[in-house]
């Protein structure tokens, strides 16, 4: 069994959002495993509190949310990168605007995941 941790850079606009989705399917169904999706760069923008103002957006955190809770791997998100991007609250305080299932880590968060020799890092 191969286990993979996914890097996601690309905006939910772009076709690897949904490129990352069918991988991560398709790895299941292989019978292989996901560690952890980590979302960075413009691909933080798909972690966005959305509150129904984007239906596509809410649309492809669903499957993630679904995904992960079916399978058991994390959800998440360069904190960093999500402030350059304006995941915070309308006050810009550092409490950031994620949805519900998406998680906050560091870097060195993914680094470690990949640190294991039967994980391999694919990014989109």
């Amino acid at each position: 069994m191969t286990t993979f941790a996914l890097f996601i850079t690309q905006s939910p606009t772009q076709a690897n959002a949904t490129h990352a989705l069918r991988f991560c399917r398709a790895t299941y169904a292989s019978g292989n495993k996901v560690a952890q999706v980590f979302f960075y760069g413009d691909g933080t923008l798909l972690t966005l509190d959305a509150d129904g103002d984007n239906t596509e957006l809410a649309r492809i955190q669903q499957q993630w949310l679904a995904l992960a809770q079916e399978h058991g791997f994390k959800l998440c998100v360069c904190p960093t990168a999500g402030e350059k991007r304006g995941l915070c609250d309308q006050e810009g305080n550092a409490r950031f605007n994620y949805a519900q299932g998406f998680f906050p880590t560091g870097m060195m968060d993914y680094f470690a995941t990949l640190k294991s020799p039967e994980v391999i890092g694919v990014q989109f």
